[in-house]
């Protein structure tokens, strides 16, 4: 096992540093209680059911956020093959920016599946 896997198999990877991951947590948790407000709100106020298919795009945002501080790896950073780490940019090789993309995909395609699950759970609620 070369080192890059040995890291990858760590999670020792990342392309942002605590400063980045920080920033992520709390834009991420900003966005699940705003879709958390928003379905209250819409359930509240008697809204059509498919007005909650609103609630989508804000979780995603939020899970994409949560998710990214979790993973370490910022998925804009990853399609440009950038990284900004506290201590300031390190070399990235080949290896390490494909680790990254494939990475930043796992990331949004979860944040994906997450965020229809509830959005289809908001749907059913009474």
């Amino acid at each position: 096992m070369s080192s890059v896997e040995a890291a990858t198999h760590l999670g020792t990877i990342g392309n942002i540093g605590n400063r980045g991951r920080r920033q992520r947590r709390v834009i991420g948790a900003i966005g699940i209680l705003a879709a958390g407000g928003l379905l209250f709100w819409l359930v509240g106020a008697g809204a059509s059911r498919w007005l909650r298919v609103l609630v989508f795009p804000v979780l995603w945002f939020g899970a994409v956020g949560l998710l990214q501080a979790r993973a370490r790896t910022c998925i804009a950073f990853a399609a440009r093959g950038t990284c900004d780490l506290d201590a300031g940019i390190p070399e990235m090789t080949v290896e390490i920016d494909r680790v990254l993309r494939a990475r930043a995909r796992s990331i949004t395609r979860l944040a994906t599946l997450i965020s229809a699950i509830l959005t289809l759970l908001a749907l059913l609620i009474a």
